[in-house]
């Protein structure tokens, strides 16, 4: 259990490290301004790429940093009072061999590509991403403070591309209506130009990135906009749905159940940097189901990932710092909690200079008809109502100070966590991050409550040869986040990582980098520790090929005992030829049998494959296969083995319409699930989609006990045909 001293000394080091603090930033480049916008067709034949700034000086930053390129490159940069406009020019000793596709939205990622990136608020802390490949497919996202990529928003902007005899040209055009930055008549950004050459897994940027100099956004280039001020969004998206599903419970015919919706989502720039969301009734159905996962013997439930505008829109607020890989307080904002939206509002934006905030009300069904059909009559009789307040204080550099709120409540149960968090710039090298939280449950028939704590310190260093982290967590027994995620409590957590990096000049091998990632827990209600050890070596080649190679020494505490996890894993993937994509995981090693009253040790082989062909630009089909079994130590008896096969076909006639297909067939479950999806997309919102859904399974119908049973053959268990569209009004 921590101590009252262990959290006065993280909120010392929060105070006293400030100091420590240095800006930087080079004088910003005015950009030029243009009467006449040019056409969006990936020629950069219109004038204003005459008098746009021409950036030349790309370095590359993959394999190795501040290397010539092996390939000229150039980005060019022009606006008007709506829209900026960027141009590149990637030249190519080689065109025949660019590595481009037409396909959907957002799948461009092992093409060759072009991006541009925006610190648009100018904090050092986020920025919109917009990549596009030779075809001009578009791909977006943003970028947190270390410059990942979260490709979970979809803006509307304009792009276009050709491939040429030179190489390829790509044009953008991004509306300052969909960023956010200050009301004012001069506004200062920051930006990045970055390119990929897919078959050399060379990545190249201006201004050039230098892990010596620290924050990655602080080493954009600054550049200056006048009178684009008041550009403030508004949307209106009306959405309907009509679906009809058929379902096999208890009779062999079903009764066919249709049922229309229509909800609306609205969003309104309050100002500039400040936008406020609405949606009552919004259409959270997904057009393509969450891929199949082993989901038996799991010690913690399984986690997916948000997809839903109305959450997803924006740079992530809600992630906290101190998040190693593995934590087991994954979010403390994890708004798939939130399943059947009745309605809801969210507030993000800035407030002063160097204030965000972010704040999420909402009214769940799910949890009222879920009662119903249990038949608790006091249950559903209430929405579950879920209250989030974030806010982040800007400092220098990368670094902030933040502070959480989160709350839901239902049916005289309740949950409140409470809590801040910072991230902390010590030097160029070394990162302090930090996070508290408390927590105040209550359940309906224990009204008097309990509390919890999770604390943690986290210290990253990063440079051009070595990395490194170091940390100390612990989560109490009694935290408990009903809005968040957290597979595990009662725990205290030291995580170690270090990592050097050696860069070869061989044209077959990049880069080695042999690393060491460790965790030692303590369990609180046992008092045993455990330990996971993983002593790795990875190797970077060319044709976007990785090799990594680890070895496990490591155990785990369950239901007070502790069982071994040695193992030994192989990742690799590699873009085997333009045509063909091939990634690769296997693990083989000890297993533990998740049985709270009588666990025992096992041993077994988890792997996953991933194949994806592409014969034309057009098509593409691609093949998934994950596979686990167990054997019990004792007597290496078979207690399961589980296999998912999926295949999803994908043709792409324009960048527009695609047909889809997908079969997954589930051995353990003996299940065959059937989807048809059939899209069109005009921009981002405006939307038509029409699909099929079907289960299958191995049973039949057994009339004189009115009952299935199982069966060899496969017998339809439900289907369902879904109608969408969805239409975004821009004011």
């Amino acid at each position: 259990m921590p101590s009252r001293k262990r959290a006065c000394f993280i909120v010392l080091m929060i105070l006293f490290s400030t100091i420590l603090l240095t800006a930087g930033g080079d004088q910003p480049i005015k950009i030029p301004r243009t009467k006449t916008p040019p056409v969006i067709d990936g020629r950069l034949d219109d004038p204003v790429w005459k008098e746009a700034i021409v950036f030349s000086d790309f370095k590359t930053m993959k394999p190795d940093y501040g290397r010539p390129p092996s390939e000229k490159t150039e980005g060019l940069i022009a606006y008007d009072r709506e829209n900026l406009y960027i141009g590149f020019r990637c030249f190519d000793t080689d065109p025949g061999k660019i590595k481009a596709a037409v396909s959907k939205r957002d799948n461009v990622g092992n093409d060759d590509w072009i991006a541009f990136a925006v610190d648009s608020a100018d904090d050092n802390l986020s920025a919109y991403c917009f990549l596009a490949n030779p075809y001009g497919i578009q791909m977006d996202g943003t970028l947190n403070f270390d410059a990942d990529l979260d490709t979970t928003l979809d803006m509307v902007w304009k792009s276009a591309g050709q491939i040429t005899s030179e190489g390829y040209v790509v044009e953008m055009a991004v509306p300052f209506k969909s960023l956010r930055f200050p009301s004012e008549e001069t506004v200062i950004m920051g930006f990045k130009f970055a390119r990929n050459i897919s078959r050399k897994s060379e990545e190249v940027d201006f201004p050039e990135y230098s892990p010596a100099k620290g924050a990655a956004l602080a080493q954009f280039q600054k550049i200056e906009f006048s009178g684009i001020q008041g550009m403030q969004i508004r949307e209106f998206l009306p959405a309907f749905t009509a679906s009809r599903n058929r379902t096999f419970q208890g009779t062999p015919g079903g009764p066919m159940l249709w049922k229309t919706d229509f909800g609306v989502t609205m969003k309104y720039g309050l100002m500039s940097d400040l936008v406020l969301d609405g949606a009552f009734h919004p259409d959270f159905s997904q057009v393509e189901t969450d891929a199949g996962q082993v989901d038996i013997n799991r010690r913690y439930s399984l986690f997916y990932p948000e997809k839903r505008p109305f959450f997803a829109e924006g740079p992530d607020p809600f992630k906290f710092a101190a998040a190693p890989e593995d934590l087991p307080l994954m979010d403390v904002v994890h708004t798939r909690n939130i399943i059947d939206l009745l309605f809801g509002l969210k507030l993000t934006g800035k407030v002063g200079g160097g204030n965000n905030i972010s704040a999420i009300y909402a009214e769940d069904e799910y949890p009222k008809n879920e009662a119903a059909d249990a038949g608790d009559e006091f249950g559903a009789k209430h929405n579950a109502r879920f209250g989030v307040f974030r806010y982040v204080r800007n400092l220098r550099n990368d670094s902030y100070l933040g502070g959480f709120y989160t709350g839901r409540t239902w049916a005289g149960t309740s949950n409140q966590v409470i809590g801040a968090d910072g991230r902390l710039r010590m030097n160029q090298a070394g990162v302090l991050e930090f996070h508290g939280f408390r927590s105040f449950s209550k359940d309906r028939n224990a009204p008097e409550g309990v509390a919890g704590l999770a604390l943690g310190a986290l210290y990253i260093h990063s440079s051009r040869r070595f990395n490194a982290q170091a940390g100390l967590f612990d989560i109490s027994k009694n935290f408990r986040t009903d809005v968040g995620y957290l597979n595990r409590s009662g725990v205290t957590i030291i995580p170690l990582y270090a990592q050097p990096t050696f860069y070869l000049s061989s044209s077959w091998l990049q880069k080695i980098e042999p690393y060491y990632w460790g965790r030692q827990t303590r369990d609180a209600s046992s008092g045993l520790w455990e330990t996971f050890n993983v002593f790795s070596v990875r190797f970077t080649m060319p044709r976007q090929t990785m090799i990594n190679v680890q070895g496990w020494i490591s155990n785990e505490v369950f239901s007070r005992q502790r069982f071994s996890r040695n193992a030994l894993r192989l990742e690799a993937e590699t873009q085997i030829w333009k045509e063909l994509y091939l990634e690769c995981d296997l693990r083989r090693g000890n297993l533990i049998y998740y049985d709270s009253s009588a666990p025992y040790q096992g041993k077994g082989t988890q792997l996953s494959v991933g194949l994806v062909f592409q014969p034309t630009d057009s098509l593409s089909t691609g093949l998934d296969i994950t596979y686990s079994d167990f054997f019990r130590t004792a007597d290496n008896r078979k207690i399961y083995d589980y296999s998912i096969f999926r295949n999803k076909t994908v043709v792409q006639v324009n960048s527009h319409l695609f047909f889809r297909g997908i079969v997954e067939y589930n051995t353990y479950w003996k299940r065959v699930n059937a989807d048809f999806l059939a899209s069109f997309t005009s921009i981002p919102g405006t939307v038509i989609y029409f699909g099929y859904g079907s289960v299958y399974e191995k049973m039949r119908w057994r009339e004189r006990d009115l009952q299935f049973e199982s069966a060899d053959s496969y017998f339809l268990q439900r289907n369902s045909f879904f109608f969408k569209a969805s239409y975004l009004w821009q004011f």
